[in-house]
């Protein structure tokens, strides 16, 4: 409910302007049919270009973000070359995943070389792409249609490009083709109001309710505390929408079936703006937060509360209209300014907490299969030769690579050290590059015996199940980013003495993965807890949280 909560405070954010005399549409939206369920347009290059998004813009240039820099990959374009993103969903997903499957346009700022952008993609053209794909359904068809790995770019027009997911049975995909080849599309609907407005706004959303009143029907009694939210989705349908210059402006604009049902709701909505307030006042206490999220996310979160504060609502027949904005301050431009470097940091952190769950997924999935926990693979004479970290690889999509090492030599030998190099990427923590390629910092505590007091999950010659962690697998560390890097392939982890702790994690943080699979950045404990953490059947009762 947080989602949902925090979903309508930004749409609370998002200016009111009468729709267009000329209700023409956007470059990229023409094809979209107004009856679908929900719309989303971003003006991209309105906000590229932006004056006072200057710095916003270097950084993006910078290329540090990896979502940036995979742009040109994943879509074929560069964020320059955009000048709109737009998304259309026909329908609800709940109730048809095929058919409520997310559409992407791209639309370029000028006409586009499709071979060039094709090649750029590694699509084919659909009946080239179906010689090597035979299975591949034949009602998905057209000389605009381009596929790769099962996904399908469509050439709209000669600037817009269509992402299309094509599944086992896609007749979303092909609801869509169908849709391109009709001479127009639905004019008349409830997306028809957001549609008309994306030419002239910096963000519009629109969406259609009646799917998540369907999605609601027979669901117990909402929780008192969330029943301001339910009452907003009574009603017909929502237009949202956000500009940003010398000053930020938002607003969402309900429209109900009649007037009384407008009455009946607006005491909600004032409910709604006290739980947003309220939600933004917990994230700004929150003593957890690093000092890098503070300083970028506090001017931003304050700005909010103020603009919700200063927020108004007004009744006008069946529509209910909340704006909301304010002034873009000093402060809050250099946090906007301080975004995408932020941004770039917290992607990577969410690649490295992906890549732990990875790990933390083969883990279980080796446990599955062997009734244990992967140890150090040792030679004839119960020397370690190789990693536990190489009896993943066959659960983590690496099989290939597991049969090419030679799991009877060491990880120095001829036979093995050619692959170091190949270390797979959920081996990585993503911004923190070791000195030497092939090097690792998720690491395992391992100790050469059975320690007194409690021991850590890899103990030399004995297997540890599951089962076997006694202090209870949420309380046990099972993979953490160690303070320095070792050969993915060399055995050997961070050493556990109960005397004499090893190092972990750098800047005070470090990258954990339980023994449950959850994963967290967490702060560097004292010493008893970081001990209570690493033992598997200490006995100890511990808060990861400390």
């Amino acid at each position: 409910m947080r989602i949902v909560t925090l979903g309508l405070l930004t749409a609370l954010l998002l200016p009111a302007h009468a729709a267009a005399a000329d209700p023409k549409r956007a470059a990229g939206t023409e094809t979209i049919p107004a009856d679908g369920f929900a719309f989303l347009s971003v003006n991209v290059a309105q906000l590229y270009d932006a004056e006072g998004l200057a710095a916003v813009r270097k950084a993006l240039q910078d290329n540090k973000n990896s979502m940036i820099k995979d742009l040109k990959k994943d879509f074929g374009f560069d964020l320059a070359e955009i000048e709109r993103f737009t998304v259309s969903m026909s329908a609800l997903s709940f109730f048809d995943r095929e058919e409520g499957s997310p559409i992407l346009y791209i639309t370029a700022r000028k006409a586009i070389d499709v071979a060039a952008v094709m090649k750029g993609l590694g699509a084919k053209p659909i009946d080239e792409y179906r010689k090597t794909q035979p299975d591949f359904p034949v009602e998905i068809a057209g000389k605009n249609v381009y596929a790769v790995d099962g996904k399908l770019f469509v050439v709209v027009d000669e600037r817009t490009v269509a992402l299309v997911e094509a599944p086992g049975e896609p007749k979303g995909a092909i609801k869509f083709l169908d849709g391109l080849k009709a001479a127009k599309p639905a004019q008349a609907g409830p997306l028809a109001d957001a549609l008309a407005l994306a030419a002239t706004h910096t963000v519009v959303a629109g969406f259609d309710f009646a799917p998540i009143r369907k999605a609601l029907e027979g669901v117990p009694d909402v929780p008192a505390e969330y029943g301001p939210l339910a009452e907003l989705v009574k009603a017909e349908r929502a237009l949202i929408t956000f500009d940003i210059g010398a000053k930020a402006a938002a607003s969402l604009k309900l429209t109900f079936f009649d007037a009384d049902a407008v009455a009946k709701v607006e005491p909600a909505t004032k409910k709604v703006v006290g739980m947003g307030r309220a939600l933004l006042a917990a994230t700004l206490k929150d003593k957890k937060r690093d000092a890098e999220s503070k300083a970028v996310l506090d001017p931003l979160l304050g700005f909010l509360d103020a603009a919700l504060e200063k927020g108004q609502t007004k009744r006008d027949g069946k529509v209910l209209a909340m704006t909301a904005g304010g002034e873009v301050d000093a402060a809050l431009k250099k946090s906007i300014d301080a975004f995408p470097d932020w941004a770039a940091v917290m992607s990577a952190r969410m690649q490295t907490s992906n890549n732990l769950k990875q790990i933390g997924l083969a883990m279980y999935s080796y446990h599955d299969a062997n009734n244990a926990l992967p140890q150090d693979i040792v030679d004839k004479d119960g020397k370690a030769i190789l990693s536990w970290r190489v009896e993943l690889l066959p659960y983590m999509e690496q099989a290939k690579l597991y049969r090419q090492l030679d799991l009877t030599k060491p990880w120095d030998d001829a036979a093995n050290k050619k692959f170091v190099e190949q270390m797979p990427k959920q081996f990585g923590v993503v911004g923190r590059e070791p000195k030497e390629k092939g090097f690792t910092y998720f690491q395992s505590f391992a100790s050469e015996k059975a320690q007194e007091g409690g021991s850590p999950l890899q103990v030399k010659g004995s297997k540890r199940t599951l089962i076997g962690i006694t202090d209870g697998t949420s309380n046990t560390l099972m993979v953490v980013e160690g303070a320095t890097a070792v050969n993915w392939l060399k055995p050997g982890d961070l050493p556990y003495d109960p005397k004499k702790l090893p190092k972990v994690g750098n800047d005070g943080w470090f990258f954990a993965l339980f023994c449950d699979s959850s994963v967290r950045r967490m702060r560097i404990p004292k010493d008893e807890v970081l001990k209570a953490l690493i033992t598997a059947d200490g006995g100890e009762v511990v808060n990861p949280d400390d």
